[in-house]
């Protein structure tokens, strides 16, 4: 996932070299991990803080250094991250900084239901963070757990993708790809009150949608 989060600049070669070999030997303690220094969102918070810290750094470095990792590696990694980051909320939680890294690390674990509180948490605290990445992040998760749901729905886990669906339009209520599924289930459950509501529900939210330019969305919007 390529998101722009601001970054100062690119990394040298040397100080990524260094950051690798640092990587390898991390462990679970709040500042284990790669040595590089990477700036919060250059965002300033009108409520709260995006204040830093050791646990803090260190759920950036390792969250920057993702791509780098192989593809066997990034669960660890990102479970790293996502407890580096519950060491920056505990020691300030007041700062937005330690929600929105650990809403990104659940994220890359596909726990969008944690996503969605963390993220939901750092915008309460910092509100612009919601213009800067947090509503794209919302978005791609919501994407993500409506694909879970589909896979669910195939293994006819219905309650299992119903929960996920929720997910999906609690991180982004306009996710309609969700409204309509939990329509289909609410019709097969013969809860024909519910499935109307949701399906009325899913034209409302592509009326409002703004035009896209993209053939495909138009396609899938109007055979929707």
């Amino acid at each position: 996932m390529k998101i722009d989060r601001g970054l100062l600049g690119t990394l040298a070669v040397a100080a990524l070299g260094a950051a690798c070999a640092s990587a390898g030997g991390a462990g679970g303690g709040g500042g284990a991990g790669p040595r590089i220094n990477v700036p919060p969102p250059p965002v300033t918070c009108s409520t709260g803080s995006l204040a830093t810290g050791p646990s803090a750094d260190s759920a950036a470095a390792t969250l920057e250094l993702m791509e780098m990792a192989a593809d066997s590696a990034r669960q660890g990694r990102f479970t790293l991250a996502r407890q580096q980051a519950g060491r920056a909320i505990t020691g300030n939680p007041g700062s937005a900084y330690g929600y929105y890294l650990a809403g990104r690390a659940a994220i890359g674990l596909a726990d969008y239901a944690d996503a969605d509180s963390l993220l939901r948490r750092s915008v309460e605290l910092c509100p612009e963070l919601a213009d800067h990445e947090v509503t794209n992040l919302r978005r791609y998760a919501a994407q993500q757990s409506v694909d879970r749901a589909g896979g669910l729905m195939q293994s006819a886990d219905t309650t299992g993708a119903a929960a996920a669906y929720e997910t999906a339009l609690s991180l982004d209520p306009t996710a309609y790809p969700a409204e309509f599924y939990l329509g289909l289930v609410a019709f097969n459950r013969q809860n024909t009150e519910e499935a109307v509501r949701r399906w009325q529900r899913v034209v409302q939210i592509i009326d409002e949608l703004p035009a896209d330019s993209s053939a495909d969305i138009t396609l899938a919007r109007a055979e929707t």
